[in-house]
Order: structure tokens, then C-alpha cells, then sequence
């Protein structure tokens, strides 16, 4: 668009300088073509103005935005980073719950196993005398 502006400035100059020419020479025909370029070339050039216009109010508009979509970003890692340690936390208490959970059902097994191994020993001691008796008899 910068380019298309600059363009049509040249234009306009440079066929400004052929109408002058032209009507010191007095050929008005080829003044009133010239000047009907001219014109075409000033529109031209309007309406790439408006078109610079426009670009840099879409370019503010932009830059205005950025800063909220940075913000935005931003609150969503910080969002993240609070669920990642609410969810580490419930993680280390339901791991520790389980570690409780676990060591109370070693206790209990433990017990069964001491009762058992208790109720063996009587058990032998009572077919050894068994065996003592029937070796007497």
C-alpha cells in the first residue's frame, strides 16, 4: 500500500509536469486528458490512503488486543499451574492413604500369621507327647 501511495505521487508529478507542458504549448486537448489522468491518479492515491488508514487502525487494534491475549495466556498457565498442584496434593494423600491403608492390612495379616504359627507349635508339641505316649505303650 506504501508502494501503491508513492506510485501514485509520482504519477500525479509527473503528469502534472506534462499538463504544464502542455498548456504552454496550448495544446488544451492534451491538457484536458492530462488532467482527467491527473485526477484519476489523485483518487487513486485517496484511496490508498484510506487503505493506510484503515491498515494502521487494524495494526492498533491489534497491538491493543495483544496485550489481553497475553494476559489471557498467561492466567490460563497460572489456572494450570494450581490444578497441577491441587491434583499433586490429592495424589500424595491418597498415596499416603493407601500406605496406611496397606500397613494396617500387613498388621493384620502379621497377627493371623503369628496366631497360626502359635497354634502349629501347639499342635506339634501335642504329637510329640502323642508320640512319646504311643512309644511307651
Amino acid at each position: 500500500a506504501l508502494a501503491k501511495d508513492r506510485l501514485a505521487s509520482q504519477q500525479i508529478e509527473h503528469t502534472e509536469k506534462q499538463l504544464q507542458a502542455a498548456v504552454e504549448e496550448e495544446d488544451y486537448e492534451l491538457a484536458d486528458q492530462l488532467g482527467q489522468v491527473v485526477e484519476g491518479h489523485k483518487r487513486e492515491k485517496e484511496e490508498v490512503g484510506l487503505m493506510l488508514e484503515n491498515i494502521s487502525k487494524a495494526l492498533e487494534q491489534l497491538d491493543s488486543q495483544k496485550d489481553l491475549v497475553v494476559r489471557s495466556v498467561a492466567k490460563c498457565f497460572d489456572n494450570l499451574a494450581v490444578r497441577l498442584e491441587e491434583l499433586k496434593e490429592k495424589e500424595a494423600a491418597t498415596e499416603q492413604k493407601d500406605d496406611e491403608e496397606i500397613l494396617k492390612q500387613f498388621a493384620s495379616i502379621s497377627k493371623q500369621l503369628s496366631a497360626e504359627q502359635e497354634r502349629l507349635q501347639q499342635d506339634f508339641k501335642h504329637l510329640e507327647r502323642d508320640e512319646q505316649l504311643v512309644a511307651e505303650e
